[in-house]
């Protein structure tokens, strides 16, 4: 099986209506981090000399949206910092102290619907990446990575960074300890940071307020505060790791075996010996791999090979640490990254047909075809045989030619011309006529669609409409006046509002007019809005939803206006539940089996999350622009092509 098909190009609408952006970092606050030269405990108590007389306050909180209102229960912060840590001590005020909404008690959990403090810090300076922090007042954390100038966000990244809350008769203080070596420093880390702290007040009345003007929202990097750390010296801890490849799961000595490889780069300006010291954690359960020992010269990179037990398989977390080889103990640089491993000594990736492992009625196939990948221990690989068979009903309609077993094998099972139906590809791994392992995938073949219109993948990704490559060219909330212009050359749109009427309207005032322009539609899925609301959007399908959702395809699948659904736009951002989305892809795929799925995305990482969850993934660039900068262009308000016209595009949002 595909699990992952990548559109190579996509169409963006940009209008470009002037972005509120500071001129120069000249016009922003600057705040000023003490170094402190002696130790901080972080209880909430603020008795350390570095907040009592060094530190500066800095405090004039405006108002979320009207950055020329000063907030009416005010909030002051000082920092300060060490060789290994950033620490931000804040006093909230509150009038209200017995009315202090205080109810998330696990992490990540719903912080923001209480009193809470947030912090967004930014190493590099550059206002693209950083990190969000935020505690309310039991103390509970949350944290997360941004990107894309804060448009994706990323809260399976965790850092052990602390925060105590102290509560006093008319206020409630913060004390934070965030450390560096998990900030992801890099060369830029060596000027100035960005830094913004803002507040959720819920008690007795609801109040947001920003250090920095906030207009939209609290995350806009460039209006954050330039934060300067005079005479900081981190440069141990600006490296490079990159997320593994070439990863696989293995069986070794009665135990699986997590074996990949990543990239280093040392930024730090000296050499070092290391130690990379791999880890797999699931729930409470650790696993650690055997250290690799290595030594990196200034700005020298190297791609190094690690192993890891896997304490079980599912959902885990990676977690690569450079070590000081001399002094062990000393940690470099740390990179965490959610992982989903299984284990299977057989995994079948059907290559032809590649699209859905569907034969649809414009194909002719003389062979299925498919490429055995291998889990074994060499002692089982020696002297065996990989076999395939093409069943249905249990009944043996074509043989592969047997195979030597090795971690790839590339299998062909010719067939003859196939009746309509559900057949099995069975695949075994066979030695001296003893099966060691035994695997099976469903093949199907599929009548021509009832509405006429085939809509499917090739080998290359190209989009086909009856077997014919077919240009999608268009834009998100595009009309059919503007389908049906012919000095205009749109073949395709999108609709983001279909779920929030029934089928019948969205048949009548959407599909029939976007067919009678000639033109085609994506859409959502969905029969109400609930089905996308952010809390469900986080568990998997109940029954009622299963049906409600089976039908809502049943009722519009054939209507010729349509090219394909439109399952969720960043759903990393939510973060949708993974199991919910492959669900939500297999119940359409199997109740339609003429239109493509569409996922859009923010990353390559949320491609990675979503995998198997769609047949299209639409990455989504948001560009950051900067003022006066060079363009290759002149910005324009009419959609443009990226990429091939051979290839398939799919419509990406206007930014």
């Amino acid at each position: 099986m595909r699990l992952l098909k990548t559109c190579t190009c996509c169409i963006i609408a940009l209008t470009i209506a002037g972005l509120a952006l500071p001129q120069d970092t000249g016009d922003l606050p600057v705040v000023n981090a003490v170094r402190t030269t002696q130790p901080i405990v972080v209880d909430g108590n603020l008795d350390e000399p570095v907040w009592a007389t060094d530190a500066e306050w800095y405090g004039q909180f405006s108002l979320l949206g009207k950055p020329d209102l000063k907030a009416s229960v005010q909030t002051r912060f000082k920092v300060a910092f060490d060789d290994e840590n950033i620490y931000l001590a804040a006093v909230l005020d509150e009038p209200h102290m017995d009315k202090l909404k205080e109810t998330a008690t696990q992490r990540d959990r719903h912080i923001h619907r209480d009193d809470c403090l947030e912090i967004m810090l930014d190493p590099q300076g550059e206002r693209t990446e950083y990190f969000h922090f935020a505690v309310n007042s039991l103390g509970t954390l949350y944290d997360a990575e941004l990107r894309q100038g804060g448009h994706v966000r990323s809260v399976e990244w965790d850092c052990p960074w602390e925060a105590k809350v102290s509560k006093q008769d008319s206020s409630w203080i913060v004390e934070t300890r965030l450390p560096v070596v998990y900030l992801g420093l890099t060369d830029a880390s060596t000027g100035d940071w960005a830094l913004n702290v803002t507040r959720e007040r819920q008690a007795d009345e609801r109040e947001l307020s920003s250090f920095t003007d906030a207009l939209g929202g609290f995350h806009q990097p460039a209006r954050y505060a330039v934060l300067k750390l005079p005479d900081a010296d981190f440069a141990r801890f600006l490296w490079q790791i990159e997320p593994p490849f070439e990863a696989t799961v293995l069986p070794r000595d009665g135990k699986l075996i997590y074996e990949a490889k990543t990239h280093i780069t040392n930024q730090t300006g000296r050499f070092w010996f290391l130690s990379i010291a791999p880890g797999l954690q699931k729930s409470v359960k650790h696993e650690t791999g055997p250290r690799v020992h290595t030594g990196l010269d200034a700005g020298q990179g190297r791609q190094v090979a690690f192993s890891v037990p896997l304490p079980e398989t599912g959902k885990q977390t990676l977690q690569i640490r450079l070590l000081d080889r001399r002094n062990p103990a000393r940690i470099l640089a740390v990179k965490t990254l959610p992982l989903q491993l299984t284990y299977s000594p057989i995994t079948i990736d059907v290559t032809s047909p590649c699209y859905r492992q569907t034969i649809y009625a414009t194909q002719q196939l003389s062979a299925i075809e498919a490429d055995i990948h291998l889990a074994m221990t060499p002692a089982e690989m020696a002297g065996s045989q990989v076999r395939a068979a093409l069943l249905q009903a249990d009944k043996n309609i074509a043989a592969s030619t047997p195979l030597k077993a090795e971690t790839i094998c590339h299998i062909s099972v010719p067939v003859p011309t196939l009746a309509d139906g559900t057949y099995t590809l069975a695949v075994s791994v066979t030695k001296a006529d003893q099966v060691l392992h035994e695997a099976r995938t469903e093949i199907a073949k599929v009548p021509p669609p009832p509405n006429g219109h085939e809509w499917r993948l090739d080998e290359n990704n190209v989009l086909l409409h009856n077997g014919e490559p077919y240009f999608i060219y268009g834009w998100f909330s595009g009309t059919a006046d503007d389908l049906a212009d012919p000095d205009l050359p749109y073949t395709a749109t999108q609709s983001y509002g279909a779920h929030w009427y029934d089928s019948e309207k969205v048949r009548r005032d959407m599909l029939d007019q976007i067919a009678q322009s000639g033109g085609f539609i994506t859409t959502y899925p969905y029969p109400t809005p609930r089905m996308m609301d952010k809390d469900d959007w986080q568990r998997p399908l109940n029954d009622e939803e299963k049906t409600a959702l089976r039908q809502r395809i049943a009722e519009l699948k054939d209507h010729p206006g349509l090219w394909a659904w439109y399952l969720a736009d960043e759903p990393e951002l939510t973060p949708a539940l993974p199991q919910r989305m492959r669900e939500i892809y297999e119940i359409i795929r199997d109740e339609d089996p003429y239109h493509p799925q569409l996922l859009l995305n923010d990353t390559i990482a949320g491609i990675a999350k979503y995998a198997g969850s769609s047949d299209i993934f639409i990455p989504d660039p948001y560009p950051l622009f900067v003022e006066a900068g060079m363009r290759p262009h002149p910005s324009t308000r009419r959609p443009s092509s990226c990429g091939p016209a051979t290839r398939p595009a799919a419509a990406a949002k206007a930014s």
